[in-house]
């Protein structure tokens, strides 16, 4: 953070000038216009105008698949509209791919054997967050209902196929990550918490992703009935933390972690009863119970006014 000085401009006139670094990465010239609003004792400043082409480059020659995602979707995140990247010809298709399943609106702007560049080319504005998050919330819920319903008619056979909900949700949640760190949320005191939602959203589906694909690999699976029951319990809650957040009511909350907790504490009560087919099943749902809970304190942060 930089101090600076008021200085007064006329009679009546207060004035700072503004951070020249921030001037030139939003084109900021003389004459422009820039809105102000009061924010209790802080005021914001911002700019409707184009914002300038962040650009970045990373090299992941030798890299594993892992480390390659993490970088290339935290350049994603932190809001790159440029990403070259330097590579070894034998990792063209796996880049290519992470931009198409995870990455939303980039094009290849130039590829050869050693370097490819990305380039955002669709308009982004921090309006569309809210709709996004709500995408979010259903995808994931969609997930979960899908899992839910499969495993109760025993067609474990066909979550496989739902597994692309959960690359919808990672592309989603990680345009809700970029959007804000680039422009913030319109109540900027809420961003942090906004961010912390879709992040544990993200962190839900994969929680999911992980269950079908060790499901999916156990032949002649049989599962416990009281894990169905609790998948379904969970499912239910999560609806309720969804519902609470776009109409909150704080005696709701109480009501719903509490039910909550009680689940948890049940489903820890069951494992000397399972199988050890079944015992990852019981720990995949009962990670996701504890990621439902941690929506608690972020969903009554932005809603309280």
């Amino acid at each position: 953070m930089v101090k600076r000085k008021v200085a007064r401009i006329g009679p009546s006139t207060l004035m700072i000038s503004l951070p020249s670094k921030w001037c030139k990465h939003f084109n900021i010239q003389k004459g422009a216009e820039l809105e102000v609003e009061e924010q209790g004792s802080e005021i914001r400043v911002r700019t409707n105008e184009n914002k300038a082409l962040m650009e970045t480059t990373i090299n992941i020659e030798g890299l594993s698949e892992r480390s390659i995602k993490y970088l290339l979707g935290a350049a994603n995140k932190v809001g790159y509209d440029i990403i070259n990247i330097i590579h070894e010809s034998n990792q063209i298709n796996a880049i290519n791919k992470l931009f198409k399943d995870f990455y939303i609106g980039f094009i290849i702007d130039g590829q050869t054997g050693e370097k490819t560049t990305f380039k955002k080319i669709s308009a982004e504005s921090e309006s569309e967050f809210d709709n996004i998050l709500r995408r979010v919330f259903l995808v994931t819920l969609t997930l979960a209902d899908t899992f839910t319903t499969l495993s109760k008619n025993k067609e474990f056979h066909k979550l496989k196929d739902s597994l692309m909900l959960e690359v919808t949700n990672n592309q989603l949640t990680d345009h809700c990550h970029r959007l804000l760190i680039r422009f913030g949320y319109k109540d900027y005191i809420k961003t942090s918490f906004l961010y912390t939602i879709a992040w544990n959203l993200e962190k839900i589906a994969d929680e999911y992703k992980d269950l079908i694909n060790y499901i999916v690999s156990i032949n002649n699976l049989k599962l416990n009935e009281d894990l169905i029951r609790i998948a379904e319990d969970i499912n239910n809650k999560f609806k309720l933390y969804y519902e609470l957040f776009y109409k909150f009511k704080i005696d709701d909350m109480d009501r719903i972690t509490s039910e909550l907790k009680q689940q948890k504490e049940y489903i820890i009560q069951i494992e000397t009863k399972l199988t050890k087919e079944e015992t990852p099943v019981y720990a995949h749902l009962l990670t996701i119970a504890k990621r439902i809970g941690d929506f608690s304190s972020s969903i009554v942060a932005v809603n309280l006014h």
